[in-house]
Order: C-alpha cells, then sequence, then structure tokens
C-alpha cells in the first residue's frame, strides 16, 4: 500500500447481508466482493489522506456499522489507528476548508 492513504477493513470473517448492502450503496462493490474481502482481510475502502469525501465516507462507514454491532478497523498508511484519529482528520480538514474561505 502506498503511503499517504487511510483505509478501512471489516471484520474478518462472516459479514452480515444488512451491513454488505449498506457497504455496497456507500461503495459500489458487489456483496461477494464486499464478503470475499472481509474473509481474506483485505481494504474495503482506500483513499488519499487529503481525500475529504474519502474520509468523510470511511468515517460514515464506520458510524454505520457501529448501529448494527460491526466495528471496522481503520488504517493510515497501512498501520491500523484508533478511529478517534478518523474523526480528528475530518475535523482538521473541516477547518482547513473555513480557512479556505476566510
Amino acid at each position: 500500500m502506498m503511503g499517504n492513504t487511510l483505509a478501512v477493513k471489516l471484520p474478518v470473517g462472516d459479514v452480515s447481508a444488512k451491513a454488505c448492502v449498506i457497504i455496497k450503496k456507500m461503495t459500489g462493490l458487489s456483496l461477494a466482493d464486499i464478503k470475499t474481502r472481509a474473509a481474506k482481510d483485505e481494504y474495503i475502502f482506500i483513499c488519499d489522506y487529503v481525500d475529504d469525501a474519502g474520509l468523510k465516507l470511511i468515517n460514515k462507514m464506520k458510524r454505520e456499522m457501529e448501529k448494527l454491532g460491526v466495528v471496522v478497523r481503520q488504517f493510515e498508511d497501512g498501520v491500523e489507528k484508533p478511529s478517534e484519529l478518523f474523526d480528528n482528520i475530518e475535523k482538521l480538514h473541516a477547518e482547513i476548508e473555513v480557512q479556505d474561505i476566510d
């Protein structure tokens, strides 16, 4: 995996159909691809560190999965990081955006 990336993985193993449907709507991946990636411990979604929309998607995916009791794992440059880091990066992006407007 290249540097300066953010990514998300599902728990290894079987993922509920409801969770897969939500991820399919968010990412466009097929249900079979989502299940295969989870079974193989592969990334569900990867984006560049400065990709604001990608970061928001990762955080939204995390929140939607939490509602179903599914704990996603989030990665920065291939290293698992606490989800609070991703929330903080999203806040930082928002602050920079506001400063750019001013």
